[in-house]
């Protein structure tokens, strides 16, 4: 099901850079870390870029065959966030 490339990482990583770098807007933070805390208690999660990222960067993970989801992604924003 799922295809193995060369170099799988190298085409995620800037985008993951992207999402993991210091300068992601306190604003962006704030969104995941309030989504995340929705997505845990069920409810629903309003649509926005922060969201639409993380998404995609869970999408780029399954297509290099890493067994991520949108869950656990939102709950590694989540732990970033906090810091």
């Amino acid at each position: 099901m799922f295809q193995h490339h060369s170099g799988p990482h190298q085409t995620f990583l800037p985008a993951l850079s992207y999402l993991l770098s210091p300068s992601m807007r306190k604003q962006q933070l704030n969104r995941l870390r309030n989504a995340a805390k929705r997505f845990e208690q069920g409810l629903p999660v309003l649509t926005s870029r922060a969201l639409e990222l993380t998404s995609r960067g869970a999408t780029a993970l399954h297509r290099i065959n890493a067994k991520v989801s949108s869950s656990s992604l939102l709950k590694k924003f989540k732990h970033i966030a906090k810091q």
